[in-house]
C-alpha cells in the first residue's frame, strides 16, 4: 500500500501594505476627523440637554417667586384693614412712655398728709406742710445733720399744740411710714401768737422723703400685664 500523500497547503506570505504613506495617513486622519465628530456631537447633546434642564429650573424658580410675590401682596391686603388700629396702639404706647416719665416721680400727697395726720399725737394740730425735692433744674438739698440720709426731697411741717408733745415717740411714728425716715423734731417753743389755754406751743420739724413714696402709677407694664 502507498503511504497517503501529504495534502498541499500554498506557502504563507508576508502581506504588504504597498498603497502610498500619503494614503495610509490620509485614512488614518480620516477616522480620526470622524470620532472627533462624534465626540463634539456628543458634546453638543449633553451641553443641549443641561441647558434645557437649567431652563426648566429657572421656569421653576421663577414660579416659585411669581407665587410667593401673589402670598405676600395678599397679606399686604389683608393687613391694610388694622394699619390704622396698628398706629393708634404705636401712638398710645408713645403717650404712655411720655407719661411714665413725666411722672415717674409722682407722690400722691393726699395720702401722706393722712398718714401725716393719723400719727399727729393728741393736742397737737399740723398748722403747716411744705415740701422741697429735686427738679429738672436743681438738686436735692443736703441736710446740715450729717446723721441724715438724704432722700428725694425734705417735707418741713409746723404744728401747734398744747402741751410739749412726746418729740421721740412722734418721731418714730412719722419714720415708720413707708417712704418717709429721719425725722428731727427741731424745736419746740411757746409760740408769741398762742393765747394761755389754746395750743400755746408751736413745732418745727422734718422728714426725709425717699423713692418709696413714688406711687409708680404710670410706670410701663410688660406685655400682656394689665
Amino acid at each position: 500500500m502507498k503511504a497517503p500523500a501529504a495534502a498541499m497547503t500554498a506557502p504563507a506570505f508576508a502581506q504588504v501594505n504597498l498603497l502610498p504613506k500619503e494614503i495610509v495617513q490620509a485614512r488614518s486622519l480620516g477616522v480620526v476627523k470622524r470620532w472627533m465628530i462624534a465626540s463634539v456631537g456628543v458634546t453638543a447633546v449633553a451641553v443641549g440637554a443641561v441647558a434645557a434642564v437649567g431652563q426648566m429650573q429657572t421656569h421653576s424658580a421663577e414660579a416659585q417667586l411669581a407665587e410667593a410675590d401673589a402670598e405676600t401682596a395678599q397679606l399686604l391686603a389683608q393687613h391694610g384693614p388694622y394699619q390704622e388700629v396698628t398706629t393708634i396702639r404705636t401712638d398710645l404706647d408713645t403717650v404712655r412712655t411720655a407719661r411714665a416719665y413725666a411722672l415717674a416721680d409722682e407722690i400722691l400727697w393726699s395720702d401722706y398728709l393722712g398718714a401725716l395726720v393719723a400719727v399727729t399725737p393728741d393736742g397737737v394740730g399740723i398748722s403747716s406742710v411744705d415740701f422741697l425735692g429735686a427738679t429738672p433744674l436743681s438738686a436735692v438739698q443736703t441736710s446740715t445733720d450729717p446723721l441724715v440720709t438724704a432722700g428725694v426731697g425734705t417735707l418741713t411741717f409746723t404744728a401747734v399744740a398744747r402741751d410739749v408733745p412726746d418729740t421721740a415717740a412722734w418721731a418714730d411714728a412719722l419714720d415708720a411710714i413707708p417712704g418717709f425716715g429721719d425725722t428731727r423734731i427741731d424745736s419746740v417753743m411757746l409760740s408769741p401768737t398762742g393765747s394761755a389755754g389754746v395750743l400755746p406751743y408751736e413745732v418745727n420739724g422734718t422728714v426725709q422723703v425717699d423713692a418709696g413714696a413714688y406711687s409708680h402709677r404710670f410706670d410701663t407694664q410688660p406685655e400682656g400685664d394689665s
